[in-house]
């Protein structure tokens, strides 16, 4: 049986639902279904965690955030690392203990062979190699 579906001013038949009907359920089915549904599980989970660990955080005991940082927080976890702004996607940012800031350069070295950086005084501040 085919279709008739209007594109514009045209008329397209089709018998591409007919023919996706009539494909077989396979094993990889299975496995894509499964896959995607321990994924829904784990990711309700999580948000569970986050939600639940808000009102904590906000103790004068633990690290006494206030409820727009606590919000933020769980945003940006939420989020991912996909909200990290970033002007090329193959110089990633890292976390630079020297600097205690976000850095592209954190850990980078001069050339392949020589050993990382120990001190803030001999590491060169170059964005790349």
């Amino acid at each position: 049986m085919s279709e008739v579906r209007v594109l514009g001013d045209r008329y397209v038949r089709t018998d591409t639902p007919a023919r996706l009907d009539r494909l077989p359920w396979a094993r990889w089915h299975w496995i894509v279904v499964l896959a995607l549904g321990i994924t829904w599980v784990l990711d309700g989970l999580e948000v569970t965690i986050v939600g639940s660990l808000g009102p904590r955080l906000e103790q004068a005991n633990t690290l006494h955030l206030t409820a727009s940082e606590v919000e933020l927080t769980a945003t940006t976890y939420l989020i991912g690392p996909s909200s990290v702004p970033s002007s090329s996607a193959s110089s990633p940012t890292a976390w630079d203990a020297r600097s205690g800031s976000w850095s592209r350069s954190a850990g980078t070295r001069s050339s392949p062979s020589a050993p990382p950086c120990r001190s803030t005084s001999s590491c060169s501040r170059s964005s790349g190699p």
